[in-house]
C-alpha cells in the first residue's frame, strides 16, 4: 500500500424503484461511500454494484461475486457499504458472507458501515 492508506472496496445494491426514489440508488450509495473514504483517507479500489438484484441470495449477483473474487486475490483490506442489508436480506446470507470473507481471503477483512 502506498502512503500506508487503507485500500477498500465499496458495495451497493438496489433491488426496487422505490429504493431509488427513497435515496438509496446505486449512485447515492457510491457517493456516500466515496465521501466516507475521503473522510478517512482511504483509497477506494472499486465500487461493486448489483442493480435490480434481490438481496435474498448472493448466488446470482455478479457484483458481489466479483467482489468476493477480488477479496480472494487480496486486492483490498476492507469493504464499505451503506447498510447491512445491501449485502444480504437474511441473517443466513450475512453470516455466510462474513465467514467467507474471514476464511477464504486469508486476511481479516473489515466491514464498515456508512451512516
Amino acid at each position: 500500500m502506498s502512503d500506508n492508506k487503507k485500500i477498500v472496496a465499496g458495495y451497493g445494491r438496489v433491488s426496487t424503484q422505490k429504493q431509488v426514489i427513497e435515496g438509496t440508488s446505486a449512485d447515492d450509495q457510491k457517493n456516500r461511500i466515496i465521501k466516507e473514504c475521503q473522510k478517512n483517507n482511504w483509497v477506494l479500489y472499486k465500487f461493486y454494484s448489483d442493480d435490480g438484484y434481490s438481496g435474498k441470495t448472493m448466488t446470482h449477483r455478479p457484483g458481489i461475486q466479483e467482489l468476493i473474487d477480488d477479496a480472494k486475490s487480496g486486492n483490498f483490506e476492507a469493504i464499505v457499504f451503506t447498510k447491512l442489508d445491501r449485502i444480504g436480506r437474511s441473517l443466513k446470507e450475512l453470516l455466510y458472507f462474513w465467514e467467507l470473507m474471514q476464511t477464504v481471503t486469508m486476511m481479516q477483512i473489515r466491514m464498515s458501515f456508512v451512516n
